[in-house]
């Protein structure tokens, strides 16, 4: 569904994403996020991680090569770097 103001359409459901190098390891007090790591793979001097957050859900998470890489992680974004869509009709929002 979509309000109207004046001559502007507004989302009133929207999608959010983030690319995988916008996210970063963190404390559980910043996370946005936690997850279990399912798949890690090192290309170069980044790894790349598969994080299960929930039952249907997966992140992908670029790291730097020298992060830990363990079951558990905690990630939190670059507010600056969110992207956000409306649902219908699926167009970016910011």
């Amino acid at each position: 569904m979509t309000a109207v103001a004046g001559d502007r359409s507004v989302a009133t459901s929207v999608t959010f994403e983030i690319r995988p190098e916008d996210l970063v390891d963190c404390s559980h007090n910043d996370a946005w996020f936690c997850g279990a790591i399912a798949v890690a793979a090192w290309l170069g001097n980044t790894a790349y991680a598969y994080v299960e957050i929930d039952d249907a859900r997966m992140l992908a998470v670029e790291l730097p090569r020298d992060t830990g890489i363990r079951v558990g992680i905690h990630l939190r974004g670059n507010p600056a770097a969110i992207h956000l869509f409306s649902t219908s009709p699926g167009r970016r929002v910011n």
